[in-house]
Order: structure tokens, then C-alpha cells, then sequence
């Protein structure tokens, strides 16, 4: 039995370039595409801290938290559902995966969990400003046992038609 391919997209990020990549490989290999979009626990706080000083420093209710988590949950359920749709034509079959937490603890639980030999991680495509700035953090790059790991940066105009599939 051939080993399984993940697809890796973080929040924000438009899958193109990387779910070809993808998607190609699992073909070639006769593999199911593992579609796994990490939401960012993190990513709902940072945008009610932004509304609360945009509000003068009145706090974000609960009601609003939980929209905007339902909304990142939402987006991702569309993602997934375009690829899948996109992935069919290819004769692909895909496992969508939604999951909340650390990058790596889920990744890692993925790989052991569907049988993974071959990762895609994507990641938003930098402007030339930010990558100067940030040339003397390295970036680390997961090891994963018996995985091959692939870094693929988006720009952020995918073509990967993200709106719900009828």
C-alpha cells in the first residue's frame, strides 16, 4: 500500500501552487491526499485584540469570539470542500481534516495517524521587505520520521475556486 500524501494549509493561506504539487504526487503514487487545515487558537485573539483598541479598549464579547471562530471554521470547511472537488477530477481520493493546536503536535499525530510519506507544507509568500527583516530568524522546518517534507510558498492569488461547490 502506498504511503499517503498531506496537504498542510495554514489560516490565511490560499492552497494553488502547493495543492498541485500535492495533489500530482498522490496521483503518481496512488495515494489518498490527507487535506489538513490547522486552525490558529491564537489567530481569534489576535483579531479581538484589534477590535478592542479599535473600539477605544471596550472588550470583545463572547458572542463576537465565537462568530469569528465559527467563521474560521467556515472558511476552512470551504477550502477543503474545493479541494476535494478539485482533487476528484484527478481521480484523488481526499481526507479533509480540520484541526485546532500547535502545527507540529498535529502534523505529527497526522502522519502517524493516515499513513503519511510525504508532506506539503504551505506557507504565505513574503514580501521582499519582510523576508530582509527577517533573514537572521532561521525558520525551523518540522523532521518527521519516515517523511519527506516539502515547503511550498503561496502568494496569496490561488485559482483554487474556494467558493461552495454545488
Amino acid at each position: 500500500m502506498a504511503k499517503n500524501v498531506l496537504l498542510v494549509i495554514p489560516p490565511g493561506v490560499k492552497p494553488s501552487i502547493g495543492f498541485e504539487h500535492a495533489c500530482e504526487k498522490a496521483a503518481a503514487d496512488g495515494a489518498k491526499l490527507v487535506a489538513l487545515m490547522i486552525l490558529d487558537p491564537t489567530e481569534t485573539a489576535r483579531i479581538a485584540a484589534r477590535l478592542d483598541s479599535a473600539f477605544m479598549g471596550e472588550r470583545v464579547g463572547d458572542r463576537v469570539m465565537q462568530a469569528l471562530e465559527r467563521e474560521q471554521s467556515v472558511r476552512a470547511s470551504s477550502v477543503l470542500e474545493a479541494i476535494d472537488h478539485c482533487a476528484g477530477k484527478s481521480g484523488v481520493t481526499v481526507v479533509p481534516l480540520v484541526e485546532t493546536g500547535d502545527t507540529v503536535e498535529v502534523c505529527g499525530r497526522v502522519i502517524r495517524e493516515h499513513e503519511i510519506g510525504y508532506a506539503v507544507l504551505l506557507t504565505e509568500k513574503k514580501s521582499w521587505l519582510t523576508r530582509l527583516l527577517s533573514r537572521s530568524s532561521s525558520v525551523q522546518i518540522p523532521a518527521f520520521e519516515g517523511c519527506e517534507v516539502k515547503v511550498i510558498e503561496e502568494d496569496g492569488d490561488g485559482d483554487l475556486e474556494t467558493e461552495p461547490l454545488n
